[in-house]
């Protein structure tokens, strides 16, 4: 095949003749320690296809894209990594003596005879991953947000006949939704006004149109809250089912299912059906978390020290009492 399927919560595998290269393959069951499950399984063909791509792509250091369990399923493959600042990535893959190689930003590099990829990597330490295979330009989008290459995306995007958008779609419950006022009581977040409205069908319409897209396939949206401290936040998850309320196309352009077999050569669509895998609600204490568990004065400093790092507001030479 000439072409590329779509699976789990933001894997795109590329095909020339074979499997050539996948994308933030998470392929094992948990994320964010434990918090996180996939909402489908992932079928035995396209694992196979996943685990023998000759390259796989990592967008970012979140668990649900570079998964640490995952990464260990696929020795032998050579990763590619977006050129972020500072390379901790990089650095970390150096470490473990990985083979990988980093994506110089905004060229084309060539990976089988009609394969083509181009990465940039953006302010918030993400990475935009551009597939041009003939006239079919794929948008990896995963998490990105539009800062620093948005014009530059566009104006490449007009070069291709067809151009298929891969993005996160949702009402915001992958943000900072877990919220508090000063007296303790919970702040209702965005995500459930957006919910309220909605939102999905404006979220593909506009993204598609701003990425001058003429298809868009929902992706990097699709996990499950197992973990009994979190399983409040799944009211704000957008189902499967929510990203076609509207039929399948929003302001001329083609809303695919969200995982597919798509060929290059004949523009052929095939559904890929994969089960829902049942959900098992986990506690905190199977992945070593106690809430009644008190904090040592040594483990209470180092807390104050990784604050102040992200605020200057927190002071940390002051003794703890």
């Amino acid at each position: 095949m000439y072409g590329f399927e779509t699976i789990g919560n933001a894997t795109v595998t590329c095909f020339d003749g074979k499997p050539v290269l996948t994308t933030d393959p998470w392929i094992t069951p948990h994320a964010y320690f434990g918090s996180w499950t996939r909402e489908q399984e992932i079928p035995q063909a396209q694992l196979e296809n996943i685990l023998t791509s000759r390259y796989v792509w990592f967008s970012h250091g979140h668990p649900d894209h570079l998964n640490a369990d995952s990464l260990a399923e696929l020795t032998g493959r050579e990763f590619l990594l977006p050129d972020h600042v500072g390379g901790r990535i990089a650095n970390d893959f150096q470490h473990a003596g990985l083979k990988y190689q980093i994506l110089p930003d905004r060229k084309w590099v060539k990976l089988s005879p009609r394969i083509e990829v181009m990465c940039l990597s953006d302010y918030y330490q993400d990475g935009v991953l551009l597939i041009k295979m003939g006239q079919t330009l794929l948008l990896n989008m995963n998490d990105t947000s539009p800062r620093g290459h948005a014009g530059f995306v566009q104006r490449l995007a007009k070069q291709f006949n067809q151009r298929i958008l891969l993005k996160t779609f949702g009402y915001g419950d992958i943000d900072m939704i877990h919220c508090f006022r000063e007296d303790g009581s919970p702040m209702i977040p965005v995500a459930a006004d957006l919910k309220s409205r909605g939102t999905l069908a404006d979220q593909l319409g506009f993204w598609g149109k701003f990425y001058r897209a003429t298809d868009i396939v929902p992706f990097s949206s699709f996990h499950v809250y197992q973990r009994s401290d979190s399983r409040w936040a799944s009211q704000y998850t957008a189902p499967l089912e929510a990203f076609y309320n509207r039929g399948s196309e929003v302001q001329g352009i083609r809303i695919l299912p969200a995982f597919i077999q798509y060929n290059c050569e004949n523009d052929c669509v095939t559904e890929i059906r994969p089960k829902k895998l049942p959900l098992s609600i986990k506690h905190p204490e199977e992945f070593g978390d106690r809430w009644n568990e008190v904090l040592d004065k040594s483990e209470a400093l180092r807390s104050r020290v990784i604050f102040a790092r992200s605020s200057p507001c927190v002071e940390v030479s002051r003794p703890l009492s």
